[in-house]
């Protein structure tokens, strides 16, 4: 059986707290009642949370600045002139023979901003350049094979960089030869940075050229040493392609070979994308007014412009106006 043992029983063999121990036994003591008095205080809290501010700048763009942003270029009072500079263009991609004038026509029209202009007929001619394996040009010029590297990797195709093992001498190392040719090492230099992992050969030829490129370019064609510079500040891939055409207009229309069409047809281009960037700009801008957030959030950085910026580097392209607005309106 369980022994149980209950609270009353375990009672009766304790003393009385009220009790004096003796030697004659527990004496009772007397009970001595004392108040005591408790004051409780309730916290009182604000109900206003101070929130630390970031002392940042107010926006150097002012809402009525933004709204005063117009351009005097509409696509439609222009409509008929451009359509007339892109058949002149097509004609010159349809009429080069060359491999190499055809890849550095396409080049151009990247660099200068019109390439969507023409999307079928660049798929048509790289399709066919990516096949051609046959022409001397292609092997034996250095700025020839790294262009076309460049451009076909830029639009998927599959290319190998063993293209580059000629260039190369009895030692693994590219050729001294190479100095001379500082177009063509400015062109490697280019290709250098669409290198996948694990292709040495590309980062060898990154390391070659960015070396003596920068020891050359003091001697060098004028023309050919704002590209050198320009090129080992940023490389060409990582720039935006708006701000990278308007560097290379002015480049572009005093380079020997120029073809005033196409220079013609990239500046109302450039001027008709940047009329479409300043009417969503203000339309975002309206937006951002009328939500007041710059105002009421006196903590927080108010960079709509900037904002913008990031939504049109992200969206270059004229028609895609509501994405560009929403991604602003995100960010």
């Amino acid at each position: 059986m369980a022994l149980q043992m209950t609270v009353p029983f375990l009672s009766s063999f304790l003393p009385n707290p009220r009790h004096r121990l003796t030697a004659h036994g527990f004496i009772p003591q007397k009970r001595i009642s004392k108040q005591i008095s408790c004051s409780t205080t309730t916290p009182t809290y604000s109900t206003t949370v101070p929130r630390r501010s970031g002392n940042y700048k107010p926006s150097i763009w002012d809402y009525d600045f933004v709204q005063s942003l117009v351009s005097d270029y509409k696509v439609e009072t222009h409509a008929t002139r451009v359509e007339k500079l892109k058949e002149d263009v097509k004609y010159l991609l349809k009429a080069t023979d060359s491999s190499l004038t055809q890849i550095e026509l396409i080049d151009n029209l990247h660099r200068l901003g019109v390439s969507g202009l023409f999307e079928n007929e660049i798929k048509q001619l790289l399709c066919t350049i990516s096949s051609d394996n046959t022409s001397i040009e292609m092997k034996e010029d250095l700025h020839a094979v790294s262009t076309r590297f460049r451009l076909l990797r830029q639009h998927g195709y599959k290319v190998s960089a063993d293209v580059f093992n000629d260039f190369k001498d009895e030692k693994g190392g590219f050729k001294a030869s190479l100095l001379s040719d500082r177009k063509g090492m400015l062109s490697l230099y280019e290709a250098s940075h669409l290198a996948f992992p694990g292709e040495t050969i590309l980062d060898e030829a990154r390391a070659f050229t960015s070396t003596h490129l920068m020891d050359i370019k003091e001697n060098i064609d004028p023309i050919l040493h704002k590209k050198v510079e320009h090129a080992l500040d940023i490389p060409l891939h990582w720039r935006l392609e708006k701000l990278e055409s308007r560097w290379y207009m002015d480049i572009y229309m005093r380079e020997e070979g120029m073809n005033s069409s196409l220079l013609e047809l990239a500046k109302l281009h450039f001027n008709f994308v940047q009329a479409t960037f300043q009417i969503n700009l203000r339309s975002v801008s309206r937006w951002w007014k009328d939500l007041g957030l710059g105002e009421q959030l006196s903590f927080a950085r108010d960079r709509l412009v900037e904002g913008f910026f990031w939504a049109a580097a992200l969206t270059p392209e004229p028609q895609f106006g509501h994405c560009r607005e929403a991604v602003a309106k995100v960010v």
